[in-house]
């Protein structure tokens, strides 16, 4: 998992052009007034828009990708997401249709980050993670975009 702020996205110009599209399309001034549902980027690449309230980490299950690397991007508010590493063979017979297997525990040592605005995480296959958590903090609406890259 890669934490940063997208005023760093300069930092990860090695990695594959489908990121380069997800950073660049973060950087838009205008994120704070899309419309929630899916915005398509490019071949591969696409973006969730939503707007919720966080909710305590008994709330939510794991989740688990496959094809798709998230880049999640806190627009506006702040949230945890939890992250453990996990083998992926281990609920690929789970999988929902999106690209999508939930799991209540991934077997290992989960690590808490906190999300803010304009702060990004990169999670990978491989990487079973609880988006969208209360930090306790912040109360009101989180506006969030997933990035969705293939690799």
């Amino acid at each position: 998992m890669i934490k940063d702020h997208i005023s760093n996205a300069a930092r990860y110009a090695g990695l594959p052009e489908g990121f380069q599209q997800a950073l660049a399309f973060l950087q838009r001034d205008d994120l704070g007034s899309l419309e929630c549902g899916r915005v398509d980027i490019a071949e591969g690449v696409f973006a969730n828009i939503a707007s919720y309230e966080p909710v305590p980490q008994d709330r939510k299950q794991y989740e688990q990708h496959f094809e798709y690397a998230d880049v999640q991007f806190v627009v506006e508010g702040s949230e945890f997401l939890i992250e453990a590493p996990c083998d992926p063979d281990d609920y690929r017979d789970q999988a929902l249709e999106g690209d999508c297997a939930l799991c209540d525990d991934p077997g290992s040592v989960p690590s808490i980050v906190h999300l803010q605005a304009g702060t990004f995480a990169i999670v990978w296959p491989g990487e079973a993670h609880k988006p969208g958590l209360s930090d306790g903090l912040f109360r009101g609406t989180v506006k969030k975009v997933v990035v969705k890259v293939r690799v």
